[in-house]
C-alpha cells in the first residue's frame, strides 16, 4: 500500500472538519483555515476537497460565512471511504488486486489476506475514532501483540 499526499491530507481535512463540527455544529470551516491547519497549499487542498465533494463526503457553503463541512456525522465516515475516494482501492497494483496478477497460488493467498486485513482495518476506523483518540489505544494493542509474537 502506498498513500499519496492527497490521501493523507484528505484524512486530515476530515478530522479537522469533524473537530470543528464538534466545537461549532453547522459552522463551515473556511479554506484558509483548513490550509493553515494542515500546512498544505491551497491548490492541493482545493484538489482534495473537490475529490471529497464528488465522493459525497464534504460539502461547501458559499458566502462570507462560507467554508466546508462534512456531509455526515464523523462516526458515519470511515477512513476507507476517504482513502478510496482519493486513491482508489487500498491495496492494488495499477488498479488490479495483487492476487490477480500472477498464477502462483502461494503468493495469491498472501496478497488476498493482506488486502482483506487492511480493508477490514480501514473499514472499521471512523473519522470520529481518530478525533476521539480511540484508534490510538487499539493501535497500541495491535502493535504490542505483534511485538510480543515476533
Amino acid at each position: 500500500m502506498r498513500l499519496t499526499a492527497r490521501a493523507v491530507h484528505g484524512v486530515h481535512v476530515c478530522v479537522h472538519l469533524a473537530r470543528a463540527a464538534a466545537d461549532a455544529p453547522g459552522r463551515p470551516v473556511p479554506l484558509a483555515a483548513l490550509a493553515a491547519h494542515g500546512a498544505v497549499s491551497p491548490s492541493l487542498l482545493d484538489d482534495v476537497l473537490r475529490i471529497l465533494r464528488i465522493a459525497g463526503l464534504v460539502r461547501s457553503r458559499r458566502g462570507v460565512e462560507g467554508g466546508w463541512l462534512l456531509t455526515r456525522p464523523a462516526d458515519a465516515i470511515t477512513v476507507a471511504e476517504v482513502l478510496a475516494a482519493i486513491d482508489g482501492a487500498p491495496v492494488s497494483v495499477d488498479g488490479v488486486a495483487p492476487e490477480e496478477l500472477g498464477n502462483d497460488p502461494a503468493t495469491a493467498v498472501l496478497w488476498a489476506a493482506m488486502r482483506r486485513s487492511l480493508t477490514s482495518l480501514l473499514d472499521g476506523v471512523t473519522i470520529a475514532d481518530l478525533v476521539s483518540g480511540e484508534l490510538a489505544s487499539c493501535a497500541r494493542l495491535v502493535v504490542g501483540a505483534g511485538a510480543a509474537t515476533s
